[in-house]
Parts: structure tokens; C-alpha cells; sequence
């Protein structure tokens, strides 16, 4: 993985979820070759609890659960085998905004190693 970098868009490889201001969900990826991004037709509400899940076990292709229900898919095909993923949870706002309030119950990171 690539070492923090305060702007996200200029990492190099990933694959996230994103939220807009509207709390409209997206689902993007980067492979170093191709970068995707796709509006899922999820809107999230305040003050309610979600699962959020990224599934990378087929190669090439990574599945966004929310709440255990497939909300997009996205083939991100030049991940190495080599390449290291850094999980990260982070929240930003624009000077002069409110600021924004993230509240998170647990992470859990399952891999398997061949």
C-alpha cells in the first residue's frame, strides 16, 4: 500500500467507498491502470448504523455489500499479486463546513493467504 496521502484522489491504487455531501454512496477503484467510479443507488440516512463490506476474493473484481445486499461491482483487473492493501477510515470537509460527525461500531479485515 502506498503511505497516507492527504489527497485521495492522487493514491495510486484502491478500492472504496465514498460518500458525497448528499450521502448518496459511491464505489470506486484504482489499479494503477484503470480508475472507476460509480454512483450505487443507496442513500444513506443519519443516525443509522450500516454494514459495509468489499469483497476482492475473485481476481479482478471487487464486490460492494452494504448490509450484506450487492450494491455495485467493479473490475479493477491490473491488481498485482504482490500489491499490499492498507485498510483506512478516514472523514474530511471542506474549510468554513460544520463539522462532520463518523461513528464507528468495529472493523474487521479477513484475507486469505496461498
Amino acid at each position: 500500500a502506498t503511505a497516507y496521502n492527504a489527497t485521495l484522489d492522487s493514491t495510486t491504487k484502491y478500492v472504496r467507498f465514498k460518500l458525497s455531501g448528499s450521502n448518496v454512496v459511491l464505489i470506486q477503484g484504482k489499479d494503477g491502470t484503470t480508475t472507476n467510479s460509480t454512483t450505487t443507488a443507496t442513500t444513506l440516512s443519519a443516525a443509522t448504523y450500516y454494514l459495509f463490506t468489499i469483497d476482492g476474493h475473485r481476481p479482478g473484481y471487487f464486490d460492494f455489500h452494504i448490509d450484506d445486499n450487492l450494491v455495485g461491482t467493479l473490475t479493477q483487473a491490473d491488481f498485482a499479486v504482490t500489491d499490499l492493501m492498507q485498510p483506512s477510515i478516514g472523514i474530511r470537509k471542506d474549510s468554513g463546513t460544520t463539522a462532520p460527525v463518523l461513528t464507528m461500531d468495529f472493523l474487521r479485515i479477513e484475507h486469505l493467504r496461498i
